[in-house]
C-alpha cells in the first residue's frame, strides 16, 4: 500500500503510548463526560486549566489505548513543514474550525480524518471513531490555542450525544435558587448577571451559553456551563463603575472611553471571573428552578414580573432553539462541532423538545417571568430580591 503523503512530514499522525514524564496529562470531566489531555507543552497544560473551569480537572492518566475515554495528543511539532501541508492540502475541503477559522479536510487511508490549519498552525488527526486525537503543532503558542479547544470539543460532544442541548442564557445561584437568565442578544442577560454577582452575592455559573441535560432519576435539568470567557459591553460595565478599580485588562477607565464605543465589547477570562464576584462563588454545575426573560428598557420605568404562560415558553424555546437563534432563523449563538459533531437531527429535536418540556413545566408552577428593567444594578437588585422571595 502507498503511504499517504502526510506520513512522509509528521511520521506519528496517531497517538503512542507516552514514555514516563514525556508528556503532562490531566483527565477532564464534567457530568458523565470526560477527556484526557496529553502535552508537552507546558503553557497548553496551564491554559486548560484555566479556561476549562466548569470541568474537574486531575493530573495523571495512561495513554490506554483500550479505553474508551477521548485520548487528546498536542504536541510542538517544530520541524512540521507548513508550506508543504499547505501545498498537498491546497484542494481539500474547507471546513469551520473555529472563529473566522477554517482547516483543509480530508480522510486518510486508514479513516481518520486530517485537518491542517495554517494559523495557528497545527496538523490535526482523529481516528474515525474519536477516541484519539492527535494534534501536531509548529510553535507553543498554536499548541496552548489548539490543547484546551480539542478538550472541549471531546466533552461537550459527549454531552449533547447523551442529551444535553445548548441555551443561549446565562445562569447565577441566588440564596439557594439557580436562575436562568435567557433571551436574545441584547435583552440585558450580562446586566442581569453582573447585577446577581455584584448586589446580591450571587454565585457565578456562566454568561451565555449554558448545556442543559434532563435527569432521568430526579427529574427536572441539570445545566452545565460551557466554559468559555465572557465578552461584555462597554454600556454594561459602565453601570458598575468599582470594575474598573479591577485593571485596564478587565474594564478600562469608562470615564475615558465616549458613550459612542458603548457597543464595543471587551473579554474577561476565566482566571479574571473572581474580581466579577462579591461574596458568591464559581458553580460548575446547577439545576434551573427559575427562568427569566429579561427586557432591557433604558430611560423607561422598572416593571413588575410578568408570568410567563407554559405553552408560549414551550413555542418560544422550541422556535429558536432555547434562544440559540432568533425566529426568522439567524444565528444568535454558533454551535461548531466539527471534531465530535452534533446528534443526527432527529435526536437532537427530541433532545430539545425534553429540553423545552422541563422548562415549560417551571412556568407551569409560575417560575418563567419576564422582567423589564431601567439597567440600574441597585433598582434591579431590588427587583430580583423581591422576585426571588415571591417565588412559590
Amino acid at each position: 500500500m502507498t503511504a499517504h503523503p502526510l506520513h512522509a512530514l509528521v511520521p506519528a499522525l496517531t497517538p503512542a503510548p507516552a514514555h514516563a514524564g514525556e508528556l503532562s496529562a490531566l483527565t477532564f470531566s464534567q457530568g458523565r463526560a470526560a477527556a484526557r489531555l496529553y502535552t508537552d507543552v507546558d503553557q497548553a497544560a496551564a491554559r486548560a486549566r484555566e479556561f476549562l473551569w466548569s470541568y474537574t480537572c486531575t493530573p495523571g492518566g495512561e495513554l490506554d489505548h483500550d479505553d474508551p475515554t477521548p485520548h487528546i495528543v498536542v504536541r510542538l511539532a517544530r520541524d512540521l513543514d507548513a508550506d508543504r501541508l499547505s501545498t498537498l492540502t491546497c484542494h481539500a475541503e474547507l471546513e469551520e474550525v473555529g472563529p473566522q477559522l477554517t482547516g483543509a479536510r480530508f480522510t486518510g487511508p486508514d479513516q481518520s480524518t486530517y485537518w491542517w490549519i495554517a494559523d495557528p498552525p497545527a496538523l490535526v488527526c482523529a481516528s474515525g471513531d474519536r477516541r484519539r486525537v492527535s494534534a501536531h503543532c509548529l510553535t507553543a503558542a498554536s499548541a496552548t490555542y489548539w490543547g484546551y479547544r480539542l478538550v472541549r470539543q471531546a466533552i461537550t460532544g459527549r454531552l449533547l450525544a447523551g442529551g444535553a442541548v445548548f441555551a443561549h442564557a446565562a445562569a447565577v445561584q441566588i440564596a439557594g435558587r439557580t436562575v436562568m437568565i435567557c433571551g436574545p442578544t441584547g435583552s440585558g442577560k450580562t446586566t442581569v448577571l453582573l447585577t446577581a454577582l455584584r448586589h446580591l452575592a450571587g454565585h457565578f455559573i456562566t454568561n451565555d451559553r449554558l448545556l442543559l441535560l434532563p435527569d432521568a432519576g430526579e427529574g427536572g435539568l441539570i445545566g452545565y456551563p460551557w466554559p468559555d470567557h465572557i465578552r461584555a459591553g462597554l454600556g454594561t460595565l459602565r453601570a458598575f463603575p468599582e470594575l474598573t478599580a479591577l485593571g485596564a485588562d478587565l474594564a478600562p477607565d469608562l470615564t475615558r472611553v465616549p458613550p459612542l464605543l458603548d457597543t464595543h465589547k471587551v473579554t474577561i477570562r476565566p482566571r479574571q471571573f473572581p474580581h466579577l464576584l462579591a461574596g458568591g462563588r464559581m458553580q460548575p454545575a446547577c439545576r434551573p428552578t427559575c427562568v427569566i426573560w429579561p427586557r432591557l428598557s433604558p430611560g423607561e420605568p422598572p416593571g413588575c414580573p410578568e408570568p410567563l404562560a407554559p405553552g408560549d415558553v414551550a413555542a418560544t424555546l422550541e422556535a429558536t432553539r432555547l434562544f440559540m437563534r432568533e425566529v426568522g432563523g439567524r444565528i444568535l449563538s454558533h454551535i461548531n462541532q466539527w471534531l465530535y459533531p452534533e446528534p443526527a437531527p432527529a435526536a437532537g429535536r427530541q433532545h430539545l423538545r425534553a429540553a423545552t418540556a422541563a422548562l415549560a413545566g417551571l412556568a407551569d408552577e409560575g417560575r418563567c417571568l419576564r422582567l423589564r428593567t431601567d439597567g440600574d444594578p441597585r433598582r434591579l437588585a431590588d427587583q430580583l430580591a423581591r422576585l426571588l422571595a415571591d417565588l412559590p
